[in-house]
């Protein structure tokens, strides 16, 4: 059974600001970085005036049951679909190191809040091995819960850097 983490951040600024902060590729590679991403390119796979498909491709340390392996440097793939009406976006994490029975997936929702924005992020982790599959899911969601105040601040940063 999958494990999920869920964020909610409330902006001072409108959902069509947000949107644009996300969709810019500029910020998708600074939230990348963020997160510890050593490299990282946006290759466009499709826009139209409803939809945006992208993924992104990241070189990361390897990661494991033990931590992270600097010794090993790592080829990743995250593809997105954005539904630009909706502000809502679904993804896929697909690491080149064949992880065995893993899945990584999430969501990306942008809602008006008043004046302003809620930006509510899901993190989902599946991994079916038997015996140590739970304990390898909460460790995945560990990292990902310190990461969230990482994506906080490059989101507010890019948002100054914007020309208003």
């Amino acid at each position: 059974m999958a494990r999920k983490s869920e964020n909610v951040i409330r902006f001072d600024f409108p959902p069509e600001r947000m949107l644009q902060i996300q969709l810019h590729p500029d910020f998708q590679v600074a939230r990348d970085k963020a997160n510890g991403s050593l490299e990282s390119r946006v290759e466009e796979k499709s826009r139209t005036d409803t939809r945006f498909a992208y993924s992104m491709h990241t070189k990361d340390y390897a990661r494991g049951m033990t931590g992270v392996d600097r010794s090993k440097i790592e080829d990743n793939r995250a593809d997105y679909e954005w539904d630009l009406q909706a502000r809502k976006a679904t993804w896929t994490y697909h690491p080149s190191a064949q992880l065995g029975p893993v899945k990584v997936w999430g969501t990306i929702r942008v809602e008006a809040d008043g004046a302003g924005c809620r930006l509510t992020n899901t993190f989902e982790v599946e991994v079916k091995i038997p015996l140590i599959g739970g304990q390898a899911e909460k460790m995945v969601l560990k990292e990902v819960e310190k990461s969230w105040a990482g994506y906080e601040r490059v989101i507010r940063e890019y948002h100054a850097k914007l020309p208003k």
